[in-house]
């Protein structure tokens, strides 16, 4: 189990509980600099009575809020020490990142570049990344799938082997009819075989005295209705979702039944969808101007709140947020709303 705490709307530390026993496994607390972007991630476990540091995670941005360096570092010896350095982002005019390079510190020296690369389809989803030595050979690569919807469906990861390849983990995805992921369930690998390890499952309740309106907007069979707070968690024991339906291009259509009904298209390009590091939302051309880009969490709390001064491409970095869905709302001549997935 896991509970967040947030500092003036900010994520501040994720606390790490054992479900049965409650007792305490981990913890992780988040520092920001400049503009709210996250500076520092430091982890802890729980041994005996005390929090013990692992490692502690820094990261340092471009001009235009873009990862320009990453440094892992690990707590040895009443100290923080250096463990790996990733460096020399490179991105495409789109803002996607293409590639990046890590270098180890391994025997008291630092190795040789490793560099990883990260290939898109058509419609702008990753669908692999790729991590070469020096020497030009593989060292891993990851496989992502999607569904009709363009639902992140499975991700994997492999390693050279011989002849062939060998398994490192697999992670599958599960929604329910609206677009909402419900479970996460993870396998480690075994030479050619998968071995099933967890099963994260995500739970939605909805708490009335923290919500400030009298109505909630609820997805019910593909329809957007607006309910009572004070019913809210009723409607969702019966199935429905919390929150406006997905639709849009780019975005998770709406699975009503054994049928998909397309929502009209939000005139704008969202990506990539899912994403890694950053989302970037071009305009495309649109003739009103965007006023303000809301993002929440699938509650409908609101993690992000930007009002908008300029004309140009809006990019929303990941900062602190976990893996998982998100919920995008563009504020133009009508408000838009859209699933966005950082994995």
């Amino acid at each position: 189990m896991q509970l967040y705490t947030y500092d003036q709307g900010i994520l501040s530390s994720v606390l790490t509980i054992d479900y049965a026993s409650r007792s305490l496994q981990a913890k992780s607390d988040y520092l920001y600099g400049s503009y709210g972007l996250m500076s520092a991630e430091t982890n802890y476990t729980y041994i005996g009575s005390m929090w013990v540091a692992l490692t502690r995670i820094l990261y340092s941005y471009d001009e235009s809020g873009r990862y320009s360096e990453i440094r892992i570092q690990k707590w040895i010896n009443s100290e923080w020490v250096d463990d790996r350095i990733q460096m020399n982002y490179v991105y495409d005019e789109l803002g996607r990142q293409l590639e990046y390079q890590m270098i180890y510190f391994r025997n008291n020296a630092w190795t040789d570049p490793t560099t990883e690369s990260s290939y898109y389809n058509a419609d702008g989803l990753l669908e692999r990344r790729e991590a070469v030595y020096f020497n030009g050979n593989t060292d891993y690569e990851v496989i992502y799938t999607y569904d009709g919807s363009k639902l992140l469906s499975e991700s994997y990861s492999r390693y050279p082997s011989g002849n062939g390849w060998f398994n490192w983990w697999l992670v599958d995805y599960e929604y329910n009819y609206c677009g909402l992921r419900l479970a996460l369930v993870r396998y480690n690998g075994s030479g050619t075989e998968w071995i099933p390890s967890t099963r994260t499952v995500n739970y939605t309740y909805f708490k009335p005295d923290l919500c400030p309106d009298k109505k909630v907007p609820v997805c019910h069979n593909g329809n957007t209705v607006m309910v009572k707070k004070t019913v809210v968690q009723t409607r969702l024991n019966h199935g429905d979702c919390l929150g406006e339906c997905p639709d849009g291009k780019g975005s998770q259509q709406v699975i009503k039944k054994s049928e998909r009904t397309v929502q009209p298209e939000i005139p704008f390009t969202i990506y990539p969808n899912p994403a890694t590091d950053q989302i970037t939302i071009a305009s495309n051309g649109y003739d009103d101007k965007i006023s303000k880009v809301e993002l929440t969490d699938m509650n409908g709390t609101i993690l992000r709140s930007e009002t908008i001064n300029d004309d140009g491409n809006i990019v929303i970095p990941r900062n602190d947020l976990i893996t998982g869905q998100y919920l995008l709302r563009i504020y133009g001549d009508q408000v838009y709303s859209m699933i966005v997935i950082f994995n």
